[in-house]
């Protein structure tokens, strides 16, 4: 069994609620647990598969089962790769 552990600093669901993991990754069973940061009993499996250049992740996370489809953001389209850095800024760029 090839697992990995890495962090999962949070995700963001719909309602805008975000939620912060420990992940650990069975790359054989193409799967991934999830463990809540701030109470190590509630845990979560999900499964994954790759779909070309997609990812479809599926499972249940707090009694509701979820399926998500990944889709992979070119580099050029990441705002730090192309707009260069400044360590002055006239205006801030918060979204």
């Amino acid at each position: 069994m090839t697992e990995t552990a890495q962090n999962i600093d949070s995700m963001q669901g719909m309602d805008q609620a975000r939620f912060r993991f420990r992940s650990a990754i069975d790359e054989k069973a193409k799967s991934l647990e999830l463990t809540q940061r701030d109470d190590m009993t509630k845990k979560f499996k999900l499964t994954y598969a790759s779909l070309g250049p997609d990812l479809t992740i599926q499972g249940t996370l707090y009694g509701d089962r979820i399926r998500a489809r990944l889709h992979r953001m070119p580099d050029a389209e990441f705002p730090l790769l192309t707009r260069g850095f400044h360590w002055i800024n006239e205006y801030p760029r918060n979204r």
